[in-house]
């Protein structure tokens, strides 16, 4: 399921749970989405590199791509609906045939971590602690592996 927010696509859940789930970022080393951009309706795959950019790949080298153009998903991966920002090109450099490479910006979807929910946590595990209360954790034959 994609995570998405007002600004653009964040990522994708890989792990449900009833009161929280784990996000992959799109910005994460490991994942994908197809994408096109905007103003050409040229199709790649805009994948992580992991230190905060993105990389649009598969690109022809006969397209038109400027600077400052918009990437949005193209929906031909089943995971992120068509039409929701990715984030802007930030330079193109073109290869022998085809882009060599498309470095964008990502389009400020990212979410930062909710730091009240965890300070709340700590705090009612620290009240707990200091009533004498401990925390119990499941047998290890119970939880999943």
């Amino acid at each position: 399921m994609a995570v998405i927010s007002p600004a653009g696509v964040v990522g994708r859940v890989i792990l449900p749970s009833r009161r929280a789930s784990k996000v992959q970022l799109l910005i994460d080393r490991n994942a994908a989405a197809g994408a096109l951009i905007e103003r050409t309706r040229v199709q790649g795959v805009v994948m992580g590199v992991g230190d905060g950019t993105l990389r649009m790949q598969y690109v022809p080298g006969t397209a038109d791509v400027k600077t400052g153009d918009l990437v949005v998903t193209s929906g031909i991966d089943g995971i992120y609906p068509k039409g929701f920002v990715i984030g802007t090109i930030d330079h193109a450099d073109r290869g022998a045939g085809a882009y060599h490479e498309i470095v964008g910006a990502a389009g400020g979807g990212f979410l930062a971590p909710r730091r009240s929910a965890d300070r709340a946590g700590r705090r009612r595990r620290r009240a707990a602690r200091s009533r004498g209360a401990r925390e119990v954790r499941a047998p290890s034959r119970w939880r999943r592996s």
